[in-house]
């Protein structure tokens, strides 16, 4: 036996290959050939079933060896996992950066809406309608989901947190946006408010 031969594979009429036994062996595992599959060495032109060449045997094992030592690592990955997938270390920088933005747009609306009711006004309406577009954004990308996640999202308690914590570099965009609304609208509001006290006073 000679394991660097090279292997024709006969389908029908067309011919593929050649490939050498680690190939043959991914074949095998995907059930893209069976030991049924006509097969020829390269320089020959003798086809037979594979099984009926030595190689079989040891592309075999080793096919499966591999698939069980796959599923092995697969499971242990799956146990080791945390219940809630930890942030990149990227998100969790865009999440410092923009929380830090979020607090002086916050403050920077509270002080506009305090010095100017009208510039108040139009913050606080301006971030209400950004608020309410982001949800929308939101829910569309949920929607994109199949029915048991959006199902599990609407119904099950505390399930959406988990979901959007899970999926959070995909929705990071959208929820920094809608809070942005929120933020300012509500600074705006609360500096409008202030505006009104000092103004009774």
């Amino acid at each position: 036996m000679n394991p660097g031969e090279l292997f024709y594979i006969k389908r029908d009429v067309k011919v593929e290959g050649p490939y050498d036994l680690v190939k043959m062996g991914d074949l095998l595992l995907e059930k893209s050939i069976t030991a049924d599959t006509l097969v020829r060495v390269e320089g020959s032109t003798d086809w037979q079933p594979f099984s009926k060449y030595p190689q079989y045997t040891v592309v075999r094992e080793t096919s499966v060896d591999s698939a069980v030592r796959l599923d092995k690592l697969n499971a242990e990955a799956e146990a080791n996992a945390p219940l809630i997938p930890l942030p990149s270390k990227q998100t969790t920088i865009n999440f410092a950066v923009r929380f830090f933005l979020l607090l002086f747009l916050g403050a920077a609306a509270y002080l506009a809406a305090w010095y100017d009711h009208t510039v108040g006004t139009v913050i606080l309406l301006s971030g209400i309608a950004t608020a309410m577009i982001a949800h929308c954004l939101i829910l569309g990308q949920v929607l994109d989901e199949d029915f048991s996640t959006i199902g599990k999202v609407s119904l099950v308690p505390f399930y959406d947190i988990y979901y959007f914590i899970s999926n959070l570099d995909k929705y990071f965009s959208s929820f920094f946006v809608k809070y942005l609304g929120m933020v300012v609208a509500i600074a705006a509001a609360a500096g409008m408010g202030e505006l009104h006290v000092h103004f009774h006073h």
